[in-house]
């Protein structure tokens, strides 16, 4: 199955202080990964949090957020939220020369046409975004494609270090608040733990199917 994503509606006035939050060693997505991508609930009255005013994993959140009951996931029609996810971008280099199948989305027939990406020994492929079920976009020489873990046989990549993976990506939501303002939300910021999948009191995990 081919990559399932759900693009949301830019919004001009939302894009601000992404250059200098994450620098470019980072990739911007408008969409939560995952075929079934995270999302939360918000089952009781008068939660409060505290937001963020750009998307920037270092500014100290500092806006209170009284949350509205409802579900957040991406793909919802309702509530109107932004959805933005934040990769950090593993260089991996080539073994040896190989040939990488992958395909193209054509507007013009509204089909994927099939393109061999040929890359030789030393290459660097950047590891961009995870989609989903094994996909995942990668840029080679400036080209994005879509790629799938057969790459991974190809390419040296860098390994966990003390348990930490150099695959990491950051889940934001831009949300309404009962309070009037507007807030960016880290995902994280609604845990107590994300290892352990423990969320705040009034907040639990919630998974739509979109199918």
């Amino acid at each position: 199955m081919s990559i399932k994503v759900f693009f949301m509606l830019a919004i001009s006035l939302l894009t601000f202080n992404f250059s200098h939050a994450y620098d470019s060693s980072w990739y911007k997505s408008d969409y939560w990964s995952g075929e079934y991508p995270p999302g939360f609930q918000v089952y009781k009255k008068g939660i409060k949090v505290l937001g963020r005013t750009s998307v920037d994993q270092n500014e100290v959140p500092s806006v209170s957020c009284i949350l509205k009951r409802n579900k957040y996931a991406p793909g919802l029609a309702l509530p109107k939220a932004t959805y933005v996810e934040m990769t950090k971008i593993v260089d991996m280099f080539a073994k040896a020369d190989f040939d990488f199948t992958t395909h193209f989305y054509n507007p013009v027939t509204d089909m994927f046409d099939e393109k061999i990406i040929s890359i030789k020994a030393g290459d660097k492929i950047e590891y961009l975004a995870y989609g989903a079920e094994g996909w995942f976009q990668a840029r080679h020489n400036g080209i994005t494609f879509d790629a799938d873990q057969s790459i991974f046989e190809n390419v040296d990549y860098p390994e966990d270090v003390n348990g930490v993976s150099p695959f990491e990506n950051h889940q934001w939501i831009y949300l309404s608040c009962v309070n009037n303002v507007s807030v960016w939300l880290m995902l994280t910021d609604l845990m107590v733990s994300s290892e352990d999948d423990i969320w705040i009191d009034g907040v639990r995990s919630y998974f739509h199917n979109p199918y």
